[in-house]
């Protein structure tokens, strides 16, 4: 019987049957051939991502689901796992430490270091640091961390300008539904996706009397700051850091508490009566006086016989079995790896690490750590500075006179991250400098020192560096015809080390630590070479005292006044001693050589006149030798070498 169509015309079902068949050749070849074993559409594969969806940032993040993820997150990271806890306190004191200091870098220094100290006592007066790592935990474990400028009238400091962290259910708006445009919860954008208004309930909702909550305030971007990880294009706000890892933690706890209840029923059971015999004794054709699973005291350190028939034996525990550590650091690992943690800090446990596979696993760690310090730089810091220098300006006489500029430049020094071997690391650095890789200033500024502060305390205890070079001193121009000839060039010319030795000699006069006839006899007798005329060319044009033992040149001396007969009237005050001009540590050290030399002069290691020689060397006066060494009998004269060397 032919099939009419709505029209009463004869359906052909040859075409009909051909049309489908090649619907279903056309459904084959369009339906998914990927070779992806992600993509295969088994039983198994779309049981094991029946959650898997293709919602956007908003939806996905939708403010159900944050509030949902930050309760869950909470309780186990703040309530009710240790370890999640240490993870999360370690991460926050590691990436925030003692709080970041503030270098200006102005062309005026003082003006800098002005502005820095004005900084550093605001932050210690609002506990900026503090309210920093309570920021970086709430970013988290909430997922983000909102901070609000405010104006704190009580604070003792005169730029009351204070900051608060609220907590991220406080950006909210009352009675929000997903899905507006250019909205999400608590915050309205621009076409751009920039925030142009924030809502901030005036309440926690959370609260024991939320009524609050019920309304809110209308902040500028331009006085909040909102810090979340956008891990989506598109994402508006943060979920958990630590999303991936909930659901470990709430297994690793059941699993604990499973070991624990099993391995306390096992230490229940001191032992085991068993029996072999029937139910019914033949001999007594009675019941047992022993009923199955009664319990039965026994008695301390006494010896009981037990029933006929029955055996003791002892409840053998199966838990906490010997892969219950493993299970554990494994998961934990896991876990930690959300935050990029190396698993002996966040076990606390490094016992099973050497120095070098240590050090290789927290290069991945602090290296997250410089990217989050990086963004709070940009997104936090900058922004509480300008809204401290915007209030600091207008103070009168608070910060020094600037020229108007765009900004203050300025730069962010992190406390460093101690190492385990700061021995080693403080060798390597010397290597970079000496090899001129790296200098002093950037090796200062890596670990959180103000070079110029740092250098001015140097200046002040005296310290001079071992490893500078000799100051070079300008050729003393002689009579001598530089066009003469030399007989024999090689002879004459000195050395590297002899010339070394020359100039440390002309430096000993000019700081007036060597007397100029000591200095003469020194070089007659290490440069027999040398004339009494080229002598006194090289010693006579040196004024002693003319330079300060750290090199800058002496104060000029003011002249005596003339009497009336048109002599210098003498001062009233004592000429210094050879000691006058000593720092306290360079007096501990003279003193210190000058009981040495005594010492050697005393055990014949060292002749009087090598002695004599020695302590004209360091500046004491012909008297003052002459005390020290008229007990001691002269020896044989030193020679040359010995002289040079002491010099």
């Amino acid at each position: 019987m032919p099939i009419l169509d709505q029209y009463g015309q004869t359906i052909d079902t040859q075409s009909i049957a051909i049309a489908q068949r090649i619907a279903k050749q056309r459904a084959r070849r369009d339906s998914l051939s990927a070779s992806y074993d992600a993509a295969a559409e088994t039983k198994e594969s779309a049981k094991h991502w029946r959650w898997a969806d293709h919602h956007s940032a908003a939806a996905a993040n939708s403010s159900s689901v944050r509030k949902t993820l930050r309760q869950r997150s909470r309780y186990e990271i703040l309530e009710s796992n240790s370890f999640a806890k240490g993870i999360a306190l370690t991460l926050s004191n590691d990436t925030i430490s003692t709080g970041p200091s503030l270098q200006v870098m102005l062309p005026d220094t003082s003006a800098s270091r002005a502005i820095e100290q004005r900084w550093r006592k605001w932050c210690k007066d609002v506990k900026l640091a503090d309210k920093l790592r309570t920021a970086r935990l709430a970013k988290l474990v909430d997922g983000e961390t909102v901070i609000l400028k405010g104006n704190n009238r009580r604070s003792r400091n005169p730029v009351q300008l204070d900051v608060r962290v609220i907590e991220a259910d406080m950006l909210a708006t009352p009675n929000y539904m997903d899905g507006f445009p250019n909205q999400v919860d608590g915050i309205i954008f621009d076409e751009w996706g920039q925030p142009i208004e924030y809502h901030v309930l005036k309440g926690h909702p959370g609260d024991v009397w939320p009524w609050k909550a019920w309304d809110y305030e209308t902040i500028a971007p331009e006085d909040l700051i909102h810090l979340f990880r956008s891990e989506r294009p598109g994402q508006q706000r943060g979920i958990p850091e630590m999303t991936p890892a909930l659901p470990l933690f709430a297994q690793l706890r059941r699993y604990t508490l499973a070991v624990i209840a099993a391995a306390e029923n096992a230490a229940d059971f001191s032992a085991v009566l068993k029996t072999q015999s029937s139910a019914f004794d033949s001999a007594t054709d009675g019941i047992d006086d022993i009923d199955p699973f009664d319990g039965v005291q026994i008695d301390r350190g006494m010896m009981v016989s037990l029933p006929r028939g029955w055996d003791l034996t002892q409840f053998k525990p199966e838990q906490p079995t010997t892969t219950y550590e493993g299970f554990r650091n494994a998961i934990l690992n896991e876990i930690a790896r959300c935050v990029h943690m190396p698993s002996n800090k966040a076990l606390a446990d490094s016992s099973k690490y050497n120095y070098s596979s240590g050090r290789l696993d927290h290069q991945t760690y602090y290296e997250a750590i410089s990217v989050e310090r990086s963004q709070w730089e940009i997104e936090c810091l900058d922004r509480i500075f300008e809204w401290w220098l915007d209030e600091a300006m207008m103070l009168t006489g608070y910060l020094p006179a600037l020229e108007p500029m765009d900004e203050i430049p300025h730069v962010w020094r992190w406390p460093p991250n101690r190492d385990v071997n700061p021995s080693e690391v403080a060798d390597a650095n010397i290597r970079l400098i000496d090899a001129g890789l790296k200098t002093r200033q950037q090796y200062l500024i890596e670990q959180n020192i103000d070079p110029e502060s740092h250098m001015q305390q140097l200046d002040e205890e005296g310290w001079v560096n071992p490893n500078a070079p000799e100051p070079t001193e300008a050729p003393i121009a002689t009579d001598a015809d530089p066009l003469a000839p030399v007989d024999d060039v090689a002879k004459s010319a000195l050395n590297g080390a002899q010339v070394a030795s020359l100039v440390q000699i002309v430096n000993a006069i000019a700081m007036g630590t060597m007397p100029p006839d000591t200095a003469k006899a020194v070089i007659a007798s290490a440069f027999p070479t040398m004339d009494a005329a080229m002598i006194d060319s090289i010693v006579d044009p040196i004024k002693p005292g003319s330079v300060t033992p750290d090199g800058t040149p002496a104060p000029a001396a003011a002249e005596a006044p003339i009497g009336p007969d048109g002599e210098p009237v003498p001062s009233a005050e004592p000429p210094p001693g050879e000691f006058a001009n000593l720092s306290r540590q360079q007096l501990k050290r003279q003193m210190a050589a000058i009981d040495d030399g005594l010492n050697k002069v005393k055990s014949g290691e060292w002749t009087v006149q090598r002695a004599r020689v020695f302590y004209g060397s360091i500046g004491l006066t012909q008297q003052t030798i002459d005390n020290l060494l008229d007990e001691f009998e002269p020896e044989t004269e030193p020679d040359a070498a010995d002289v040079i060397s002491d010099a």
